[in-house]
């Protein structure tokens, strides 16, 4: 059930509505899940959602999200910060609290005296120290070159349904999407019914969007995104996140659902879900992922290949220029695990 049904529920029992607002604090938060039925481990600042039956649904859900954020990241600032980020792990996570050892590998915080005590080498040294290192890059070159073969290799599956999608210039079927190239990519972009902002993870990946578009049309490549929150919830935060690629709204029909990025209510609430391959258990309505389509010279559609979670990572050139600084990533963990200090929209990026 929703805070607001929570609100109302706290309401006729006779509760305040300021003393069931804590109860509604948690929320679910851009690509998070975890598991049910587990103490939440993080509680964020009350705030005065008292208000809420005024306020519209979709609004309260941007607002709590945002609250939950910052109470998040200042928990990271305790010196019980450990557990903090074990608590995150718990409610935002796949579905455990402690840091397993893949998790543990994705940590990318560096710590100031690996930067302060960093060892120094002549020049000689420095050079050798980088030629052993050239190894294992071409070796990764090699293996993800490998990969894209066998990614071009894998066996297709007809898509039998030209799904419509509501878009500015009106409603547009898949077909459609191709603009009278072969092949179609389509971001699945985190935007529920309720939502009032895109979340940040999917938002610094649609910022990367427009730059790759410029090359697209010399492969013979169509692109859209697509959400399954109405075309009117997000218009205006494309604009002004000023994107110009194409964005629609797959409200009414079950695209969402049959590529397994949309999940209902009942569905998750009632054991595992497909996502990313494998049946798991997740709390959150969206998620995010990108398919790729190919149509032939008869107009059948063909989905070609998806990836999800960390398989986005590919989609974020800033991090291929990050990964090659002293500092790196410096992040706790994946984007997809945990919010890195520096994920913001771009108009809201301190710096």
């Amino acid at each position: 059930a929703g805070p607001g049904n929570r609100l109302a529920r706290a309401k006729r029992a006779g509760g305040t509505a300021k003393q069931s607002a804590g109860q509604a604090e948690v929320a679910e938060l851009g690509h998070g899940n975890a598991p049910q039925g587990q103490t939440r481990g993080i509680v964020a600042k009350r705030h005065p959602i008292q208000r809420a039956q005024r306020i519209p649904r979709r609004q309260r859900a941007g607002r709590r999200r945002r609250h939950i954020i910052q109470a998040i990241r200042a928990s990271f600032d305790t010196p019980n910060s450990g557990m903090a980020r074990s608590s995150y792990y718990w409610r935002f996570g796949k579905r455990t609290a402690q840091h397993t050892e893949e998790e543990t590998k994705m940590n990318t915080q560096i710590k100031e005296s690996e930067i302060k005590d960093h060892s120094v080498v002549p020049r000689e040294e420095w050079y050798a120290a980088s030629a052993q290192l050239l190894v294992k890059e071409k070796e990764l070159s090699r293996m993800r070159d490998e990969v894209a073969r066998q990614r071009r290799a894998l066996p297709w599956t007809k898509v039998e349904e030209d799904y419509v999608f509501h878009g500015p210039d009106g409603d547009v079927k898949l077909s459609e999407l191709f603009d009278g190239k072969s092949q179609l990519l389509i971001y699945h972009a985190m935007w529920g019914p309720d939502d009032d902002e895109a979340c940040w993870g999917c938002s610094i990946v649609m910022d990367h969007i427009d730059a790759a578009r410029l090359r697209f049309q010399h492969h013979d490549i169509a692109f859209a995104a697509v959400s399954r929150g109405p075309l009117s919830h997000f218009a205006e935060f494309k604009q002004r996140m000023g994107w110009k690629f194409r964005w629609l709204s797959s409200d009414g029909n079950t695209f969402n659902y049959d590529f397994n990025v949309s999940f209902r209510r009942e569905d998750l609430d009632g054991g595992d879900v497909m996502y990313n391959f494998k049946n798991q258990k997740l709390r959150s309505e969206e998620q995010p992922g990108l398919s790729a389509f190919y149509k032939n010279d008869k107009g059948e559609i063909f989905r070609t290949y998806s990836t999800y979670e960390r398989g986005l990572d590919l989609l974020i050139g800033a991090y291929n220029f990050i990964d090659l600084t002293a500092k790196g990533r410096n992040e706790a963990s994946a984007m997809d695990w945990i919010p890195a200090n520096w994920l913001e929209l771009h108009d809201q990026d301190k710096g």
